[in-house]
């Protein structure tokens, strides 16, 4: 049984189709850029609700930020710049997964909401996939990432994706909510187009794991203390070594 890939697809379609792809590839991007652009531009911000920090997205976050989150603690304003840097990101990711599917990949469940649950089946927290591949009857959750060149040459350095910001509880998490078979990560390199994919395997216990992190930030709401910093200041913590995660990286490109 072979393993699941979004990257190499993409690209034996890419070295194939030459600019001769089919139309339909224009307008599976055009439809998916127009979606992200709609919802970066022209729908209104959602209001803070309380408890509304208890997502998916946030199951590996560290306390601290939950709490400051949580408690509605007002961030800094979205620039311009800012909003242009996430529309760009939302972009690429919405095309890569479209190249996926152009390239025959059978991807489904876009944006689908997800329920992780406790082993008593109470609400842990819920969340939205990019998408979820089938491949040779197995589920695999998809998540699209644009990394800057910092991130990407970090990432390449610490031998693939750690939970330094919880990007792989995250994934984790998804998949458990899903019971899927595990989630793959596929990257694409915003200053040289390179592209790159892990591999992360079902690991039971994540909604336990997520469970008792969510309720150590309700225990800090209730006695108005902040979690202690996790890291130290991102200049020191670049030159500690960081727990790698369990994952196996797929043939880099």
């Amino acid at each position: 049984m072979g393993e699941p890939s979004i990257v190499w697809p993409v690209l034996r379609f890419l070295a194939d189709s030459g600019k001769t792809a089919p139309e339909a590839l224009a307008e599976e991007v055009g439809r998916r850029t127009a979606r992200v652009t709609r919802r970066q531009f022209c729908e209104p911000a959602q209001e803070y609700q309380p408890g509304g920090w208890r997502r998916i997205s946030n199951a590996g976050k560290c306390e601290r930020r939950l709490f400051y989150q949580a408690t509605g603690c007002v961030s800094e304003p979205v620039t311009p710049s800012m909003r242009l840097r996430f529309w760009l990101g939302d972009v690429s990711e919405q095309a890569l997964i479209g190249l996926a599917r152009a390239a025959g990949l059978d991807i489904g469940q876009e944006q689908a909401k997800v329920t992780l649950r406790g082993d008593d089946g109470s609400e842990v927290a819920s969340g939205h996939i990019d998408a979820l591949l089938a491949h040779e009857g197995r589920y695999w959750v998809v998540d699209a990432k644009l990394k800057t060149k910092a991130a990407w040459l970090a990432i390449h350095g610490k031998g693939g994706p750690d939970d330094t910001f919880g990007e792989v509880t995250q994934l984790r998490a998804y998949s458990n909510a899903l019971g899927a078979d595990g989630a793959i990560l596929a990257a694409v390199c915003a200053d040289t187009g390179e592209m790159a994919e892990w591999l992360l395997r079902y690991e039971p216990g994540v909604a336990d794991a997520v469970s008792a992190r969510f309720a150590a930030v309700d225990s800090a709401i209730a006695a108005g203390l902040p979690p202690p910093r996790p890291h130290l200041p991102f200049v020191a913590m670049s030159r500690q070594k960081v727990p790698r995660a369990t994952h196996e990286q797929l043939p880099i490109v």
